[in-house]
């Protein structure tokens, strides 16, 4: 007879070890029938002469996550996965037993975790803090635990409304994408999630004529592509690598010539709740530089960041990417 011992019952995340255990008391081949191609070629083996487990973990981590749109702000990010199937037991006496089904969000590293089930909006992928200019386009990522009618409602420091969307019946992982366009004196701006509670966030509208606002795009570890700002100074070099070769003669001569352009990006000071940022955009296997007015593809080449220090405020970060100069090529 083959049983389950234990299984995920709550929402997990594809990057986190996410266990089956069973239990047997038969010696015939255990076969898992579910609607995951790739959990159903694991091969089950005992850890001893009962138990066996299955680990979940990154089933989904090569999936391509598409959006579908809610509103011309807004998009479903379509990252959550059920499974459902049963394990077989073969042998003399076959058994079968069915799985609850297991609810699994796309996450192809662990940088933030899924937050309690106390309530049922939550912000998923976003620093606790987030800064950007009068003029900038800001992604808000938030979770629904249950379908329920979302409303966003943007107002600045003295409740004054600059927005509200209705987006209706909602559950499941969206971004909402704030195209902002002040023309007035803002010191902050404050976002509400609103359905069945509220959760609201406050974003510090900075006037830095200093640095100029930096506008980048990257993929989140939930697959959801997020808009974002930072102040800071940014340093683009050209770095050239020639092939040089010779003739039959000995005379040298270049044949090819690689340019790569290295950005290197001083975030500035920091508070530490907005480092969650930085550390997205870093790990994110897409990263996009507004340059000269045109979202260029970047490889992020960091090799370390600062995550804590003890005050308020951390030291710079410099960041660095790369990027093929094909103009140059």
């Amino acid at each position: 007879m083959i049983q389950i011992i234990k299984q995920p019952l709550e929402l997990s995340l594809d990057s986190d070890n996410s266990i089956i255990e069973i239990s047997t008391d038969s010696i015939g081949r255990i076969d898992i029938n579910t609607n995951n191609a790739l959990l159903n070629q694991v091969t089950v083996a005992k850890y001893n002469s009962t138990n066996a487990i299955i680990n979940l973990k990154s089933l989904y981590r090569n999936t391509i996550v598409s959006t579908t749109e809610v509103t011309n702000e807004s998009h479903k990010v379509n990252n959550l996965f059920t499974i459902t199937g049963d394990i077989k037991q073969a042998g003399d006496v076959p058994s079968e037993v069915s799985l609850q089904p297991i609810n699994i969000l796309y996450s192809y590293k662990t940088i933030e975790r899924l937050p309690s089930t106390n309530g049922t909006i939550h912000f998923l992928g976003i620093s606790d803090s987030l800064l950007c200019s009068s003029n900038c386009k800001l992604s808000i990522p938030f979770f629904s635990y249950k379908s329920q009618n979302i409303s966003i409602r943007v107002s600045d420091q003295k409740n004054n409304l600059i927005k509200l969307s209705l987006l209706g019946s909602l559950s499941g992982y969206y971004v909402y994408d704030l195209d902002l366009a002040l023309d007035y004196n803002v010191e902050s701006i404050t976002i509400e999630i609103i359905g069945e509670e509220t959760i609201t966030k406050a974003i510090r509208v900075l006037k830095n004529k200093v640095n100029t606002p930096i506008n980048f795009r990257f993929r989140n570890q939930f697959g959801a592509i997020i808009n974002a700002q930072l102040f800071s100074n940014i340093d683009i070099e050209e770095e050239l690598k020639s092939k040089v070769y010779s003739d039959q003669d000995g005379i040298q001569f270049t044949s090819e010539i690689e340019s790569n352009s290295i950005v290197t990006i001083d975030t500035g000071y920091l508070l530490q709740s907005e480092l969650f940022l930085i550390r997205q955009l870093v790990n994110s296997t897409l990263v996009e530089l507004e340059i000269n007015g045109e979202y260029i593809p970047v490889v992020s080449t960091t090799k370390k960041i600062k995550v804590y220090r003890d005050r308020e405020y951390i030291t710079a970060n410099k960041l660095t990417f790369t990027y093929s100069n094909y103009e140059t090529n």
